[in-house]
């Protein structure tokens, strides 16, 4: 069955993104399109309902920070303890507006899969994640993706703690920290795609506000 490269969204995703700065609306969206494109390629995603809902999934896996500061991911200076774990809740309150959500909706199946993703995409292959320290195969399995999806995003970014990098290291460090940080048999399904990604700044909309490239060679 091909799978269509459009998303159909619902109305509460909308409603969603539209709350969200304008930042974090466009690495949700980013994230999405990674993590559909990962799911469809592990096979975990089979048809085009399974495909939209990792999509869908994806763009709520920050939520809660729509409730944090965004000064605090604007910021120059490296952050304090206290700020780490400010940021850290957005999981738990991400889960709870998800909760909500779901408790409003009739695809209870899809809620659930968007609150493992909020709720868990920070935790780490070799359990050293948090909140939870979930290891492993324990971690939900669209957490695992979405993981993948954010960490790819958040290391073409400049942030106050991590200096945006090109994107040929960004998939060396996803190979250097596959199976700790990641699973790694998605680490190298998403791996084998990074022509796709790299060239998806030409064919996604979604991309237009910041360039993924190849570090240019000499001529």
């Amino acid at each position: 069955m091909k799978i269509r490269d459009e998303v159909r969204l619902e109305p509460s995703d909308i409603v969603q993104l539209k709350k969200m700065p304008a930042f974090l609306r466009a690495h949700s969206m980013r994230v999405g399109v990674y993590a559909r494109m990962l799911a469809v390629k592990a096979r975990y995603a089979k048809t085009q309902e399974d495909a939209d809902f990792v999509y869908r999934a994806a763009i709520f896996h920050d939520v809660g920070k729509d409730t944090v500061s965004s000064g605090l991911y604007m910021k120059e200076e490296p952050l304090s303890e206290q700020e780490w774990n400010a940021i850290r809740q957005h999981v738990l309150i991400g889960t709870g507006v998800i909760s909500g959500m779901r408790d409003k909706q009739k695809d209870k199946y899809f809620w659930d899969m968007a609150a493992d993703a909020c709720r868990y995409h920070h935790e780490k292959w070799d359990g050293s994640g948090y909140l939870c320290g979930l290891k492993g195969e324990t971690i939900p399995l669209i957490a695992r993706i979405v993981a993948l999806a954010d960490s790819f995003d958040a290391m073409l970014d400049d942030r106050c703690y991590s200096p945006k990098v090109l994107c040929k290291d960004a998939f060396a460090e996803i190979r250097r920290c596959s199976g700790t940080q990641f699973d790694p048999f998605l680490a190298e399904i998403f791996c084998s795609m990074e022509d796709q990604l790299v060239e998806l700044q030409d064919r996604c909309d979604m991309m237009k506000n910041r360039k993924i490239y190849r570090e240019e060679k000499p001529e």
